[in-house]
């Protein structure tokens, strides 16, 4: 009875909402019609929920009868379907329209209006970056993110200014730890609300600003490029950064553009949103307020008085946290894990994922220079009345547009990023590496798409361009999810393997330094966790231990002085996972010898 309550009371929801929402009087016989496609509908979104996001493969109206708490678990996530379904098709029933013309003999013609169709694609997209939520396997600085979390406000707090990076992030992963707690799909979630929110946001100011051409293509580069779809699922704060980031500076266009009031207090806001979830994004935004100072005073571009007053708001805002800042870089100075740094190229390269060719690079490059002297009136393009088409390249009338001045603005802020981080860790103490600055990578999108939508023929260049990333990306997506997957199925069954046997009073002992750190508190919280130098192991109290190493580590001189020392040994994993390193475990125990 249960399982057909669950299936078929959600339905119910989701019909009766959309009712509400859509508001369009029906029959008896259509919505009884809608309501039997409402169950077939939302109960395949759920199969498919579980079989990719949690590998489950069981007869699922069995265990809807037989499992109360899977009956539970399952109708409620089917009831946010429900609830989430009419909303989403309102919002595209307001925003985009549909219009199919016919003509010819007999055969189909007209057009669908694109924004259907890019709504479309962009929910594919955003659906397989779903997907990949449903994973428990956490890296070190993950980890350390979801035992952080479990804390109150004040001790996250007090605990992030003991590291390096600011706390928005954390107090938005807390929220999700009180909603749903321990959950790895929750925590997940966090990450990828901002790609949801960039999708929102290509969808309608990028596409009325910019073009359909800028919304695709930033749309395709926020969820299948490959540091997309790892940022979009890691619990960090770096697809956060990347938000706030990329919203202060379309703020910073609008500002170029009208310098209205509203526009200044987003770009605060954001700016400061950003500065709070990353240092580099702080140095990131910092840009911004140089370049529009710098407009403001020397070149009479923007008003002074809105400027100063935006740039003292904005470090207002920051005070609170500049004294743990400055802190932070004192300790960093003294000692930090990094030992070496990237150079420019190799970050540039990164800003695109490192997929993109030298050739494209160069096709990227030209396309951007063109876009600039079209745009500062450098190169003119004429027609005389004959038809002849004639480029005209010269300085003479030249001209530094709000467009302009936005995108040198945005590569001022990327240089600048990137020179001052190398520039620091060379002279300081290495502070870099390329995962910091991609936050500032959707300015480099942004540059890119805008640049391509403002060519001529910019619907071939769209396409072409288009069809190269979805060539690029599309198998790097496919091996990440594989690898996901395979590791996650592993990790599952390593921990169900160890938990079993471990007991009251047994200590884990480890030279895998993120084991030690974060990864084994994490997966055995009740299990103490120790660094030690397996090579240095000698003396043992009488107890239990487990010992966890990396994959086909050499253990033969340590196992022998061990078992000297009155220990069995048994290697209970061999070539397991956790917390993405392959690690090998061997059980040790007082033989009574």
């Amino acid at each position: 009875m249960i399982g057909v309550i669950s299936l078929l009371v959600p339905p119910f929801l989701l019909s009766y909402i959309r009712e509400k929402v859509i508001k369009k009087e029906e029959s008896v016989y259509a919505r009884v019609f809608h309501y039997a496609l409402s169950v077939l509908f939302l109960n395949f979104v759920m199969i498919l929920i579980l079989c990719y996001g949690f590998d489950s493969r069981d007869n699922f109206f069995h265990k809807l009868n037989q499992y109360n708490e899977f009956a539970l678990k399952y109708m409620l996530l089917s009831s946010i379907l429900a609830v989430a379904e009419p909303y989403a098709e309102q919002f595209f029933r307001s925003r985009v329209a549909v219009k199919i013309k016919w003509s010819g003999c007999g055969w189909m013609k007209g057009r669908v209006n694109g924004k259907l169709v890019v709504g479309i694609y962009a929910a594919v997209l955003f659906l397989l970056n779903f997907i990949r939520i449903f994973d428990n396997n956490f890296w070190g600085d993950e980890a350390f993110s979801l035992l952080l979390v479990k804390k109150t406000i004040p001790d996250i707090i007090q605990g992030t200014a003991a590291d390096v990076h600011p706390p928005l992030y954390y107090i938005f992963l807390r929220a999700a730890y009180v909603l749903f707690g321990d959950q790895g799909w929750a925590c997940h979630m966090v990450s990828l609300i901002p790609c949801g929110l960039i999708i929102v946001f290509c969808m309608t100011a990028v596409w009325k600003t910019f073009g359909s051409e800028a919304a695709v293509l930033l749309i395709t580069l926020a969820c299948l490029s490959r540091n997309a779809v790892n940022y979009n699922m890691e619990v960090r704060m770096y697809s956060w950064g990347a938000l706030f980031v990329l919203l202060a500076f379309y703020e910073m266009y609008r500002i170029l553009r009208q310098e209205r009031i509203l526009h200044y207090v987003l770009f605060v806001l954001f700016s400061l949103a950003a500065a709070y979830t990353h240092y580099y994004c702080l140095l990131s935004v910092a840009f911004f307020y140089a370049v529009l100072l710098g407009l403001a005073l020397f070149r009479r571009r923007l008003s002074v008085a809105k400027t100063t007053v935006s740039a003292l708001c904005m470090a207002a805002g920051y005070m609170p946290w500049f004294v743990i800042l400055f802190k932070a870089i004192r300790r960093v100075e003294k000692d930090y894990w990094i030992d070496s740094v990237p150079g420019l190229w190799q970050s540039l390269r990164y800003l695109f994922s490192s997929q993109f060719k030298p050739i494209v690079w160069g096709m990227v490059l030209l396309g951007v220079l063109l876009a600039i002297l079209y745009e500062t009136k450098v190169l003119r393009i004429e027609r005389s009345a004959e038809g002849k088409i004639t480029l005209c390249l010269s300085g003479e009338g030249a001209e530094s547009s709000a467009l302009f001045l936005w995108m040198v603005s945005g590569a001022v802020s990327i240089l600048g990023t990137i020179l001052a981080a190398v520039i620091v860790s060379k002279v300081m103490r290495p502070v870099y590496v390329l995962r910091y600055i991609y936050p500032v990578s959707t300015v480099a999108w942004m540059i890119l798409a805008v640049s391509v939508a403002r060519l001529k023929g910019k619907k071939i260049y769209t396409v072409l361009l288009l069809a190269y990333m979805l060539s690029v990306f599309a198998p790097a997506y496919l091996s990440t999810y594989a690898y996901d997957k395979s590791a996650n199925k592993n990790l599952q069954e390593t921990l169900a393997v160890t938990k079993e046997k471990m007991g009251e009073g047994d200590v884990i002992l480890t030279d895998v330094s993120h084991m030690a750190w974060t990864i084994g508190p994490y997966y055995y919280p009740d299990i103490p966790v120790k660094n030690v130098k397996m090579s240095e192991l000698t003396k043992l109290e009488k107890g239990g231990y487990w010992l966890i190493v990396e994959k086909q580590q050499e253990m033969g001189d340590t196992l022998e002085r061990l078992k000297e020392q009155g220990f069995a040994c048994e290697k209970v994993i061999g070539g397991g996972n956790l917390g993405t390193h392959a690690v090998d475990i061997y059980h040790l125990w007082d033989s009574g010898e």
